[in-house]
This record gives C-alpha cells, sequence and structure tokens, in this order.
C-alpha cells in the first residue's frame, strides 16, 4: 500500500512533459524517494488541499497543507522520522 501512495506521487511530481523529452523536474521538487514510509500517507492525502499541484514552493507555503501534514506526521511517525519528513519536503 505504502508502495503505491508512493508511485502515485511519485508519477505525480513527474508529470511534467512528454516522457520522451526527459525534462528535468521542476525547480524546488524534493526526493520523494527520501521521504520515510512513515509519513507517505500524510504527504499524499495532504496534498489536494493545496491547489498546488506539483509546485513545491506553493505548496510548502500552504497553510492548508501545513495544518494537515504535521499533525498526521506527528502520530504516524517518531521524531527523527517527522523531522525528515519536513526537512526533504520543505527544507524546514
Amino acid at each position: 500500500m505504502v508502495y503505491h501512495l508512493f508511485l502515485i506521487l511519485a508519477l505525480a511530481l513527474a508529470i511534467t512533459g512528454p516522457i520522451a523529452s526527459a525534462a528535468p523536474l521542476p525547480e524546488g521538487t524534493p526526493d520523494i524517494s527520501a521521504v520515510p514510509d512513515c509519513a507517505l500517507s500524510c504527504v499524499l492525502n495532504s496534498l489536494p488541499s493545496t491547489g498546488c499541484g506539483s509546485d513545491f514552493v506553493c505548496i510548502c507555503r500552504s497553510a492548508e497543507y501545513n495544518d494537515n501534514l504535521v499533525p498526521c506526521v506527528q502520530r504516524q511517525c517518531p521524531p527523527d522520522k517527522a523531522a525528515t519528513t519536513f526537512h526533504v519536503l520543505c527544507g524546514s
């Protein structure tokens, strides 16, 4: 299940054009593979509240995203994994 959620997020972030174009991900796109497994469902469930698509500058500034993500990650992950999640996604 977690793998499938990761795959969905990775695909959503990677869709920037035709596959053959090999276009890089938008600047500021985090390395989602570094998000701890315990936080993946929180990340995925919080994304729709932003209206930002894959723009992580916008996502990280979204009060709705943070209001949904932070308590979820704190419930699902030990403190070190929660800190890793926030650092990977938004650099804080």
